[in-house]
């Protein structure tokens, strides 16, 4: 039987972080797949990538916000016969404003992608993984996992999920050879916030990341076999200030920090 195809898959990798995971591990020399709703982006991404770092890169072109769609993905992944061997869970979706008052259609959307799709995907893949002997799981969780934030109660609940899923699922492949490692980024100048409906306040740009520098400490991050990867100086003081606040405390400094302002239209 012939070897089969490793490669890294990528998911949300049309812009943004996604796309800065992409360059990376294509400059590590990783055949790619990418994937995300926007075609177009996808394919001016693979023309660059595969010019550039001389790499083969395979787009999807998949919606998490469908029902089904990971499994979908996923088969369209073994079509090919590829096997992954570095999963970015990277796609997510934030709607900043209060919960009972966003559209029932937002909120239902964000649980999709950014908790049931992800889940689907690191289920599925990282069952083959452990039966080809190994691989690597990155969670692209948020700052925001560890923090209820009024505002963003549903995006936060969402990446305090992948937090614990990540952690256990860690725990439960550590035998297995596949590492799982979840990022959790503050801030990073992603289109996440102009997507989100949220302007950024003065607080918010002097904390804000270098979201190159966020995408390669992930990737460094999951290839040392990091549990927990929170990029910047600032975030890891506040992540000290957090296990002394009051959960409660906590949500109202977070708060704070947004200034429940909303983006004009």
């Amino acid at each position: 039987m012939s070897a089969r195809h490793e490669i890294a898959l990528i998911t949300g990798a049309s812009s943004g972080l996604g796309e800065r995971f992409a360059r990376i591990l294509a400059a590590k020399k990783w055949d790619l797949i990418i994937t995300a709703r926007r075609g177009d982006r996808l394919e001016a991404l693979r023309n660059e990538v595969e010019k550039e770092y001389r790499v083969s890169v395979r787009t999807i072109q998949q919606d998490l916000s469908e029902a089904g769609s990971a499994r979908q993905l996923f088969d369209r992944v073994q079509e090919r016969g590829d096997l992954v061997r570095v999963l970015v869970n990277n796609a997510g979706v934030g709607h900043y404003g209060i919960v009972i008052e966003q559209p029932l259609e937002s909120i239902e959307t964000m649980i999709q992608v950014n908790l049931a799709a992800a889940t689907g995907l690191t289920r599925l893949f990282g069952a083959e993984m452990k039966t080809a002997g190994g691989g690597y799981i990155l969670q692209n969780a948020s700052f925001s996992g560890f923090v209820a934030i009024p505002r963003y109660a549903v995006y936060a609940a969402t990446k305090s999920y992948l937090v614990s899923l990540g952690l256990a699922m860690r725990y439960e492949l550590r035998k297995s050879g596949v590492h799982v490692s979840v990022l959790c980024p503050g801030f990073a100048g992603s289109e996440f916030l102009a997507a989100a409906g949220h302007d950024v306040t003065g607080v918010m740009r002097r904390i804000e990341l270098d979201p190159q520098k966020v995408a390669e400490a992930g990737i460094a991050g999951l290839f040392d076999r990091r549990a927990v990867i929170v990029p910047g100086a600032v975030y890891k003081t506040f992540g000290v200030l957090l296990r002394i606040l009051p959960r409660y405390s906590a949500a109202a400094l977070a708060a704070g920090l947004i200034k429940d302002r909303a983006k004009k239209s």
